[in-house]
Formats: C-alpha cells, sequence, structure tokens
C-alpha cells in the first residue's frame, strides 16, 4: 500500500515540476518583455547579458515585437530600456523604425546624460543598412565639430560603411587629425549580412554578426 502512495507522490511532484516548468518558460524564457528588463539588469559586457540578448533575438519574431518597441520608444515609455530597444532593432534591421531612431538623436544630441543612447542610435542606424539616413550621417560627420557631436566619428564613419559600402569617409580622431576609416572584420562581416539579407528577415546567425559590432573584441561571438 505503501507503495502505491509513493508512487502516487512522486507522479504528483513531476506533473507539478512540469507544469512549473511550462509556466516559467511561457512567464520568462519566452517573454520578450521581460528579457529586456532582465538584460538590462547585468553588466555590459558580461555572459549574463550576452546569454539573455541572444534569447531575445532567437525570440524577436513573435508577437510584432520590433513593431512593439518602436511604438514605445515613440512614446517615450520605458527610457531605462531604450538602449537596448535600439541595439536590438538595428540588429534585426527595422526599418520602420528609422523615423524614431532620428528623433531620438535630435532629442538626445546635446544632453550629456543620453551619450550611451546616441551611441547604441547611430550604430543602428548604420546596421539597419537603410540610404534614407545617409544625409543625416554625412551632415554629423562633415560638421562634426560645428554640430558638437557627442559620438565618435569613427562610429558614424562605420554606419555610413554599412549602409553604403564605401570605405573612403574620414573621421576626426581624439587627435585632432583626419582620419581614414579602418575597416575591421566586424564591419566586412556585419557589411556581407546587411546587403544579403536585404528584403527579408535576418537569421539568428546573422544577427549574432551583426551584434558584435557593438561587443568588445574578446566577447565576440
Amino acid at each position: 500500500m505503501k507503495s502505491i502512495y509513493y508512487k502516487r507522490a512522486i507522479i504528483i511532484l513531476l506533473i507539478v515540476a512540469i507544469c512549473l516548468g511550462v509556466g516559467l518558460k511561457l512567464t520568462v524564457w519566452d517573454n520578450t518583455d521581460l528579457l529586456c528588463k532582465i538584460a538590462e539588469g547585468f553588466d555590459e559586457p558580461s555572459t549574463s547579458y550576452y546569454f539573455i540578448l541572444e534569447r531575445i533575438y532567437k525570440l524577436s519574431g513573435k508577437n510584432d515585437f520590433s513593431k512593439k518597441i518602436t511604438q514605445t520608444l515613440s512614446k517615450d515609455e520605458n527610457r531605462y530600456l531604450h538602449d537596448i530597444y535600439i541595439r536590438i532593432l538595428g540588429v534585426l534591421g527595422y526599418r520602420e523604425s528609422l523615423h524614431e531612431l532620428e528623433q531620438i538623436y535630435i532629442k538626445c544630441q546635446h544632453d550629456q546624460r543620453y551619450k550611451a543612447t546616441l551611441y547604441y542610435t547611430i550604430k543602428s542606424m548604420g546596421l539597419i543598412g537603410d540610404k534614407e539616413i545617409v544625409s543625416l550621417l554625412e551632415t554629423l560627420l562633415t560638421k562634426y565639430d560645428e554640430l558638437n557631436v557627442q559620438v565618435s566619428g569613427s562610429n558614424i564613419a562605420s554606419a555610413l560603411y554599412l549602409i553604403t559600402g564605401r570605405s573612403d569617409y574620414y573621421f576626426t580622431n581624439t587627435s585632432g587629425e583626419q582620419q581614414k576609416l579602418i575597416l575591421t572584420d566586424n564591419l566586412l562581416k556585419a557589411r556581407e549580412v546587411i546587403v544579403s539579407s536585404k528584403g527579408r528577415v535576418r537569421k539568428y546567425d546573422e544577427m549574432i554578426i551583426l551584434d558584435n559590432v557593438f561587443r568588445p573584441p574578446t566577447w565576440q561571438s
């Protein structure tokens, strides 16, 4: 008799464990909104941050996530998540977010508190790869000192290369000298992905290549 009760108890415990596992997966592991909040709690660079971010990329095609976070940016909601939202939109190549990214740049361009946001914005403009934004980026590069641009000239030149494929961009370096853009392996690979993925949804492995543009060399996949 005890053996029967024991077996029933084991079965009940297994059912409870399965239900908890399924519930955890649905409410956390498959919840892009919550994963963004969790990622924001980790330092970057860190293994935990990139682990969560890569999970978000795997889920990004679900529930119109790109559209949803673009609308959040336009409403100026969840400001503490704007940097990660902007990063994700760039990696996904969501062209419809370009207007919002441009507005964010214009709004934050002279505010020292948002230097990181401006950095992500310029990078993502390049990763989206649409020529619509070239005029703005070229203006920032050619009138760099006049406009008191807070993002480095190398980042602007890199973004322009990703969009146009041109390698003849010059920027003012930290020594105040004009320097030609150096094409790193990251930039070359990212440009290949941008060109080959034009007009279609980007694949997960392509997203990781593009996200490497943001990562320090020691943390690249």
